[in-house]
This record gives C-alpha cells, sequence and structure tokens, in this order.
C-alpha cells in the first residue's frame, strides 16, 4: 500500500512538473487570416514552433534531452520572443469551448406536401417540426390533435468541448491528438427517465441529465477522438503517421475542422513524409481510405485485428508542393518582416495531387466487421480518380494599417468508376460511369484601419441529373441514365452563408456564388475586437435540371453579425440571416409526378448565437 501511494504521488509530482504553464504574454501583432480559427496552410495543418536559441560548439557533451532542459523560443500566434527554459517531455494545452444557440423560422421554405401516407420533403434538406409529419396528422389516429399544420420555428442550444494536448517528447519527437468531448450534445436531450420507471416513468418527471452514452441515450459517445499522430522530426525531412487532421488552401476539399463554429473536418489514416528544398516544401503521402472487413470480431475485445484482404482496400498516394509556405520560425519571422515592415507583397502557392484506386467492394448485405468468413460478398467496383489542387495566396501591405489580401483555389477531378453495383443481382447491369467534375473558390479582402471590404466568390461544377447530392439524394447510384458524375461538393467546413448552402443545400455544389462583404471593428488595437459584419450573396445554379424548379435561380440572402473578443481567449458572436429562394426551390408536378400544384418556396430566416472559450 505504501508503495502504491508513493509511485501515485511521484507521479502526480512528474505531470505536474511535466505540465507547461502559461507563459506571460505581450501584444503580439495582429492576424491577418480572415479567420483565426481555421487552420493554417501546411502539410499537416500543424507547425512545429519550437526553435532551439542555442547552438552547439565542437566538443559540447552530447547530452540526453530527458535530463536536460532546453532554451526554446514560443513561435507562432503568441510569439512574444521571450525564451522558456523546457525540460522534456513535457504537455502542451490547446482548445476552446463552444456554446451555441440556434432559432430557425421555416428553413424548410414550407414547399413539404403530404400525398397519401408518406410525406414527402423535396426541396430543402432542412426537416420541418415534427408535428408537420404525417402521423401526427393523420385524421384516423387517436394523437391526430397532436398536429399543428404551418409550424414553422425549430430552435435548441448545443455544445462541444474539444481539447487538442500535443505531447513534446524531445525536439525531434511528439505526439497530438485531438479529443471532443460532448460533441455537439444537444441541451436536454439526454434526460434521466424511462417508461418503466415508478419514479420517472415521463420526461416531465426528470430531475437530470443522464451521462452520454453511446448506442444507449446518445448515437455518440461521450469523448469522441477525432485525430491520433506522431511525428518524427529528422535531419532533413519530417515523418508524419496516423489518424490526422487534413487541411489545403482555402478548405474547399480538405478541411482541418479547425474554425469554431466547424463541426465536421477531414482526418485521414495517413503516412507522410515531408522535406524542404530551398524555398519549396514536397510531401509524400499514403492514405488508408478504406480497409474493407477486417479480423475484428464481438467475440473478443482484446488482441490485433487485421484486414482480411487486399484487393477491397480504397488506397490514395498524394503528392504535395508548397512554394514559399513557411514551416519553420526563421521562415515565419523572415515572412512577417517582409511582409510588416518592408511593406513589400508575400506571395505563397502550392499544388496538390491525390490518386486513388479500388478494385473490389463490399456487397451492400455484407457492409460490417465481425461476420462470419464464409459470409462476405464482394462486388467489383474497378475505380480510380485523379484529383488536381491548386492554391495561391497574395498579401501586401503597401502602407501602414493597410492590408490586401487575394486566396484562389481550384480544383478538378477526374476517374472511372466501373460499376456502383452494391449487391450481387445489380452486378449484372452496365453501371460504368466517368468521372469529370470541378470547383474553384476566389476570397478577397481590403482592410483599411477598422474598416474591412472583400469579395467572395465561388463555383462547383453540377449534374443534369436531378438532385443536388448532397442532403436529398444520391444522383447517380440509382440512376441508369447518368453515366457522368459531375458534382463537385464543397467541403462542408467551408461556410460563406448560414441558410442556403449551409442548411437548405448542404454544400456549395451545382452553383456559383457572388458574395460582398463589409466589416467594421470599433477596436483599434489587436488584443481586443467589437464591431459587426455584413455579407450579401447571390447563387444561381449551373445545372437548371437538376434543381426541384427547374430553374437556375437559387436565391439571395444576407447575413448580419455582431462580434465582440478578445485574443485566443473568448469570442461572443450574434448572427441573423435572411434568406429568399427563388424559382429553384419550387416543388412542381414536373420534379414529384404524384404532386398536382406547383408549391412555390417561402422566404426564412435564423438568428444564432456563439459563444467560445479558448485556451
Amino acid at each position: 500500500m505504501r508503495r502504491r501511494g508513493f509511485a501515485l504521488a511521484s507521479l502526480c509530482i512528474w505531470m505536474l512538473v511535466g505540465t507547461t504553464a502559461w507563459a506571460d504574454k505581450k501584444v503580439a501583432p495582429k492576424s491577418d487570416s480572415p479567420d483565426p480559427g481555421r487552420k493554417p496552410l501546411s502539410l499537416s495543418g500543424d507547425e512545429w514552433d519550437l526553435t532551439p536559441t542555442t547552438k552547439k560548439k565542437p566538443g559540447d557533451k552530447k547530452k540526453d534531452p530527458f535530463d536536460a532542459p532546453s532554451k526554446t523560443k514560443l513561435v507562432g500566434w503568441d510569439d512574444t520572443g521571450d525564451t522558456v527554459v523546457r525540460k522534456y517531455p513535457y504537455l502542451e494545452h490547446h482548445g476552446y469551448f463552444r456554446l451555441r444557440t440556434d432559432l430557425f423560422w421555416r428553413a424548410y421554405l414550407r414547399t413539404n406536401v403530404t400525398i397519401g401516407p408518406v410525406e414527402r420533403h423535396f426541396t430543402s434538406g432542412f426537416l420541418p417540426p415534427l408535428t408537420e409529419n404525417v402521423t401526427n396528422n393523420d385524421p384516423s389516429s387517436i394523437f391526430k390533435n397532436t398536429g399543428h399544420r404551418g409550424a414553422t420555428t425549430t430552435a435548441s442550444a448545443n455544445l462541444r468541448l474539444r481539447y487538442s494536448p500535443t505531447f513534446h517528447l524531445s525536439e525531434g519527437l511528439r505526439i497530438h491528438a485531438t479529443f471532443d468531448i460532448l460533441d455537439n450534445l444537444v441541451l436536454g436531450s439526454t434526460p434521466d427517465f424511462h417508461p418503466n420507471r415508478p419514479d420517472a416513468p415521463l420526461s416531465v418527471f426528470s430531475t437530470t441529465q443522464a451521462p452520454v452514452s453511446g448506442m444507449r441515450n446518445s448515437i455518440y459517445d461521450a469523448i469522441r477522438v477525432k485525430e491520433v499522430y506522431g511525428e518524427w522530426r529528422m535531419l532533413f525531412a519530417m515523418l508524419r503517421a496516423g489518424r490526422m487532421a487534413r487541411h489545403w488552401g482555402l478548405g474547399i476539399v480538405n478541411n482541418g475542422g479547425t474554425c469554431h463554429d466547424c463541426d465536421y473536418g477531414t482526418y485521414n489514416d495517413r503516412v507522410e513524409l515531408s522535406f524542404n528544398v530551398w524555398k519549396f516544401t514536397f510531401a509524400l503521402g499514403w492514405d488508408f481510405v478504406s480497409e474493407g472487413p477486417t479480423s475484428a470480431s464481438s467475440r473478443t475485445y482484446l488482441g490485433q485485428p487485421y484486414d482480411l484482404d487486399q484487393l477491397d482496400d480504397v488506397n490514395q498516394w498524394t503528392l504535395e508542393v508548397l512554394f514559399n509556405v513557411p514551416s519553420s520560425a526563421k521562415q515565419k519571422k523572415e515572412h512577417k518582416e517582409r511582409l510588416y515592415t518592408q511593406l513589400k507583397p508575400l506571395f505563397q502557392a502550392g499544388l496538390y495531387f491525390a490518386y486513388r484506386r479500388q478494385f473490389l467492394d463490399q456487397s451492400k448485405d455484407t457492409s460490417a466487421s465481425g461476420l462470419n468468413y464464409n459470409e462476405y460478398k464482394f462486388v467489383n467496383r474497378n475505380a480510380w480518380m485523379l484529383t488536381s489542387d491548386f492554391w495561391f495566396k497574395l498579401e501586401w501591405k503597401p502602407a501602414a494599417q493597410h492590408y490586401l489580401r487575394v486566396e484562389f483555389e481550384g480544383v478538378f477531378v477526374y476517374g472511372k468508376l466501373g460499376s456502383t453495383a452494391q449487391t450481387d443481382s445489380q452486378g449484372t447491369i452496365d453501371s460504368s460511369r466517368t468521372i469529370t467534375k470541378w470547383g474553384a473558390a476566389l476570397e478577397a479582402e481590403y482592410r483599411w484601419k477598422q474598416l474591412t471590404i472583400g469579395l467572395n466568390a465561388g463555383l462547383a461544377s453540377g449534374d443534369s441529373a436531378r438532385f443536388f447530392g448532397v442532403l436529398d439524394s444520391s444522383n447517380f447510384i440509382n440512376d441508369p441514365g447518368n453515366k457522368t458524375i459531375s458534382n463537385f461538393v464543397f467541403n462542408r467546413d467551408y461556410h460563406i452563408d448560414m441558410l442556403l448552402f449551409r442548411e437548405v443545400i448542404g454544400a456549395v455544389t451545382n452553383a456559383f456564388y457572388v458574395q460582398p462583404h463589409v466589416a467594421y471593428d470599433l477596436f483599434a488595437g489587436d488584443e481586443d475586437s467589437l464591431g459587426a459584419s455584413l455579407h450579401l450573396m447571390y447563387a444561381r445554379a449551373l445545372q437548371a435540371s437538376a434543381t426541384p424548379g427547374n430553374s437556375p435561380n437559387l436565391g439571395f440572402e444576407f447575413d448580419l453579425r455582431i462580434f465582440y473578443g478578445e485574443r485566443n481567449k473568448f469570442r461572443f458572436e450574434i448572427e441573423w440571416g435572411m434568406l429568399f429562394p427563388f424559382a429553384a426551390f419550387r416543388n412542381t408536378p414536373d420534379f414529384n409526378t404524384d404532386l398536382i400544384e406547383t408549391r412555390s418556396p417561402k422566404w426564412a430566416t435564423t438568428i444564432q448565437g456563439r459563444f467560445t472559450l479558448i485556451f
């Protein structure tokens, strides 16, 4: 017992000493990034931020980094230039707490219709209130009075605690992880009651919230591990391996999901080797996209499972070439000096290539691991895709209190899909497809003192077959006549609005949009912000035949935001968005053959609040 107590005390002392204390902060230059929460462009979205300040001399005795303290400079967002004595190993803490509230009024556009025993929602991906469904409005039901035709409002609140620790083992080794605790938990969604409980048989008698338990009172677990990967910094290269967030360019394809309003994120099981040559950074990567069935079984929770076949794997190989993107503290300092001191333009660019391949795929009837070995079925897939992505960023401060940023990302995807069959019976039908899709986004802004004006624009190719292919239905799996997959879909964490693309369609696809915006910050300082922004957006479909109303006019939206915050500590925002949908969202007899008359969309609005604590 004494030994256990001594060991526990020693462990607590070691953790207390090894955990880094917060360094004193000074006023730092304000970032010129449009979104402080967005992960910067880098090979993995996370760069080495420790650079030795002392150089070894000939004859110096080699020291064990686990025994000797290391003098380092804190480099990055809060770089003050102060020297801090660190002793390896130590733990670095980052993350945020987020509380969001939202109220939606008529976000389903009032185009839902009831035909027979089935209610169909065609023109908006946002569902109406449950009091609008068929069951609650069935005249023959004893619960018929629970329905309310014309309900328009839904409101809720949700929270998330994101914790992203980094374990620094030595100057060349570290481990990074990201945990989301109560990830987007809707407040009040786990009441403590049960129909068979004498004390609380109804939810109205619940006295507390039950702890979140996956597959019991929640779909998700209370703690969700988003990424865990290790890094080894060698003499001339960097090796990363594990499950890691990926961000490239503006984030219309690979988006790290690090903004304070993000919900998704691109996470890859990946091995990556990167190295620098002059101003260029090269990165070679191997992504394990899908391995198919494994030997994992519900009969045992231990052991090491393995992949049961290689031909059903989806593998992806990537090549990245970056120009003038800083990967060290020295390069960051040079960029800052060029931009802020010398007042010279700063240009960065990158090329990204990804080749994806799959030969076989699981049959829809055997889509999970743990089955009997002889029950697994394969179907031919014979698919490949080549993605090419170009990105550039131009920054310039022509004078004091002036700042210009122009950033662009363009993507082209081409490939072949041998078959879309999901079962044996579908394998006899010719369902080959050609994949040809593209998309691009532009962000431009000019800042003068506290005033910022800008323009966002983008476009994503669409498919002539009906459906947008995000929240409504697939437009190529069950359509034998659609031989070309051409609808490009932006990453859902690339936000440009509050309603049209984010809620009604689900993402930017089959569309062109233009969005001028203006913002003003009352505080001239760099540490605090208090102001407002206004975004105006018009969107138009590239393929009118894919819209419910067979019209290219999607809609007009304006979004007003009021914000207050202190950099790297907290941020409070209130947003109001209003959407005026156009003819593309009409529910017509041509789109819905069971419909007798056309149902026109109604305008919708939302009010949202967000409170974020950052550490």
